[in-house]
Order: C-alpha cells, then sequence, then structure tokens
C-alpha cells in the first residue's frame, strides 16, 4: 500500500510536521519550546517541555512514529510504536492500545498501513465501530488546527478595565503598608535601616504624616546606630526642626 504514496510525501509524513501554533477547540497553543528542544544537541536534552503533547518522546535517544489501521472519515485510527530505538524495523505497534486522531491536516494522503509522525494532545475518549462489529472505546487526540499565530485577544469591557484598576490601586495600598510595618518593626528594633527609612517616611509624608521633627529624631538615632546614609540626611533638614525637636 506505501507504494500508492509518493516518495517526497512519505518522506515528509516521516518526519514531525511544522506547525508550531495550534487551535484546539478555543484554546490555542505554542508548540515552538518543543520543536526548539528537538533542535537541541543531544548532551544539551533535558525532559522534553509540553509532554502533554505525545509524538515526540521525553528523551531524544528515542523516536516514535503512528501506523494508519484505517482512514476513516471523520479521522484516523493509529497504533503507536511507543519508544523504540532507532530503525523501523524495531517497532513493536501491536503491543500498544490504539488511538483516534483527529484533525491531522494530511488526511487525504493516507492509507492504512501508512507510517506517520505527529504531534496531538488527548481531548477525551472516542468510540467506533470495528471490522467485526463490535464498538469499542479509545484514547481520542486532537492534532489541532494549523494557524500563523493566535488572534488577539478581544477589547476589555468597561467593567473589567474597573475592576483591573481597582485591583492595581488594592494591591498598591497593600504594598505599601506591608513595606510600611516592614520600616517600622525594624525600626522598633534599633535597626539602622529601618530608623532611616522612617526618617526619609517622616521628612516626605510617605505613608506615614510629614513630620520634620520625628525626621530628625530617626535620622539622630539612625547615625547613632552605624548609618553612613542618614548623616547626610540629617544634615539636609532644615534647621528649624532643631527649635521644634529641642522643645519636644
Amino acid at each position: 500500500m506505501l507504494a500508492t504514496i509518493s516518495a517526497s510525501a512519505q518522506t515528509n509524513l516521516l518526519e514531525t510536521p511544522y506547525h508550531p501554533c495550534r487551535q484546539v477547540d478555543n484554546k490555542y497553543y505554542s508548540l515552538q519550546p518543543i520543536y526548539d528542544w528537538m533542535e537541541l544537541p543531544h548532551s544539551d536534552r533535558t525532559v522534553r517541555p509540553m509532554q502533554e503533547w505525545i509524538g515526540e518522546p521525553a528523551y531524544r535517544m528515542y523516536n516514535l512514529l503512528f501506523r494508519v489501521e484505517q482512514v476513516l472519515p471523520d479521522g484516523l485510527l493509529l497504533s503507536s510504536s511507543g519508544e523504540y530505538l532507532r530503525g523501523i524495523e524495531r517497532a513493536d505497534f501491536d503491543s500498544h492500545n490504539p488511538i483516534f486522531l483527529k484533525n491531522y491536516p494530511y488526511k487525504n494522503l493516507l492509507v492504512d498501513g501508512q507510517i506517520i509522525r505527529l504531534l496531538a494532545i488527548k481531548i477525551g475518549n472516542h468510540q467506533y465501530t470495528a471490522t467485526d462489529g463490535a464498538v469499542r472505546t479509545v484514547a481520542l487526540y486532537d492534532y489541532g488546527v494549523p494557524c500563523d499565530s493566535p488572534p488577539p485577544p478581544p477589547p476589555l469591557t468597561p467593567e473589567q478595565i474597573a475592576a483591573a484598576k481597582a485591583k492595581a490601586v488594592a494591591d498598591k495600598k497593600a504594598n505599601e503598608e506591608k513595606g510600611l510595618k516592614y520600616n517600622q518593626e525594624l525600626a522598633a528594633k534599633g535597626d539602622p535601616y529601618g530608623l532611616l527609612r522612617m526618617g526619609e517616611r517622616c521628612r516626605d509624608g510617605d505613608g506615614v504624616p510629614k513630620d520634620l521633627a520625628k525626621a530628625r529624631d530617626y535620622f539622630t538615632k539612625a547615625v547613632a546606630a552605624g548609618s553612613p546614609s542618614a548623616a547626610d540626611a540629617l544634615s539636609g533638614l532644615d534647621p528649624s526642626t532643631n527649635a521644634a525637636t529641642t522643645k519636644q
């Protein structure tokens, strides 16, 4: 039967087709990481990415082929060789459970007995009627519909935009509160960095009310604790805060 397929088609089908973008139902997949991995030298090949896509085994010291058992109107009934060492003659198709494949783009080129390579993802189970009339259930795989690139996402609705802005504001506030609490805890322990940051916060009104007298107090304690930056910050304060500090 293989003689009915041209030599060029036979050669191409024994190579994994290059379709890096696939659409499976309403979901898009980029398989480029797998193709990039396939091009790596043997010494650089770690475990293959995206192993939910069958067809290329976990390590490239093996190959993986599929034999077409039946070409059906809605897809292909395939048997897998499993992982085998180089050479088609080493493949054992009969010891592995068959699978059903949909959306294989070269289905019209195939005949029963054809050997192919591919990448496909499992999406469920499939029932078919065997030649003996029995109804059988096998794993259902989807090759996916090849595409140039995923379409751009739809524009956000006004509600989604408002929710995103509210979340950004809430996240920013939470991070600021967390940072302030961290600085306060350090300062309470006499940590030079914590004292310096609390002095800067009081000087700038960052998360706390602006209070130059408190800023001077924090900077003075930070200098005593060994912070060289606090000395510059202290000298940069308005001298009029000295009087306020003295009265307190």
